[in-house]
């Protein structure tokens, strides 16, 4: 699984995200709302650095005109490490936003940002916590809430190379990835806003990718008006290799240039 993540906005402005640019609830934009087409949240464990990554992508409807001031959640108190626009080209063409992010208490923030030459915009963030040691191993967890509906959205991450998957998600699919690695997806429907959502993986370091008794642990992420959609092919999993790796290269060229710098 890949994961496509750029440059710091700590090295492109002089700014703390979730410092100076949170601010209390602002009526500004306490009643705007945004329709996704679909967002995508992904979690690359490893990170760089061995700091886990989130991934936030939301994509508007085609019928959407440009510039459009948008909205995603973002989980409460992180750091992003970057917001932009993606262009589907060299990830040094995707411009870089600098989002007003707002506290609610809902248990998240939202950030806002208008989009003007795409109609795909982007969060990373730093997420410490999702990795954390289990009695018998290592245990992931994914969690998102949605500040608006979402049509369609899925959740995925990377289970590292040469590890046990034990248990996971009911519903989600384990498909092989690249190096010995487990890509874990979840395909949502109909998501209402305000609905926590978990991907959640058990595994054991240093053994099998997937053990042959691996097995749903519970269904954490099932609500009325969401519907479990399993995606049997491997076209999501192709995906989410391809932005894992973009993510991880990115990331390496930041450090390059702020050692040059």
């Amino acid at each position: 699984m890949t994961i496509r993540v750029h440059k710091t906005l700590g090295k492109l402005a002089a700014m703390t995200l979730l410092g100076l640019a949170v601010t209390c609830a602002a009526p500004a934009f306490a009643q705007e709302t945004t329709e996704w087409e679909s967002v995508s949240v992904q979690l690359d464990p490893g990170g760089q650095g061995g700091v886990p990554v989130m991934i936030i992508t939301g994509t508007l409807p085609e019928t959407r005109a440009l510039p459009a001031e948008v909205r995603l959640a973002v989980p409460e108190g992180m750091e992003m490490v970057w917001a932009g626009e993606i262009l589907g080209g060299p990830l040094e063409n995707d411009p870089t936003i600098q989002p007003q992010v707002t506290h609610t208490e809902k248990g998240y923030d939202v950030a806002t940002f208008t989009l003007s030459q795409s109609r795909t915009g982007q969060i990373e963030l730093d997420v410490p916590q999702a990795v954390f040691a289990t009695e018998v191993g290592v245990r992931s967890l994914l969690a998102w809430t949605p500040a608006d509906d979402v049509g369609s959205l899925s959740l995925g991450m990377l289970v590292p190379a040469g590890s046990q998957l034990t248990t996971f998600t009911a519903g989600a699919q384990p498909e092989a990835g690249p190096s010995g690695s487990t890509v874990l997806y979840l395909e949502l429907s109909d998501v209402p806003a305000d609905q926590r959502l978990e991907l959640v993986a058990d595994y054991v370091p240093g053994q099998a990718a997937v053990s042959p008794d691996a097995a749903p642990a519970g269904d954490s992420s099932s609500s009325s008006g969401i519907v479990i959609l399993l995606v049997l092919g491997s076209a999501l999993a192709v995906v989410l290799i391809a932005m894992l790796r973009k993510t991880r290269g990115a990331r390496s060229e930041a450090e390059e240039d702020a050692e040059g710098d």
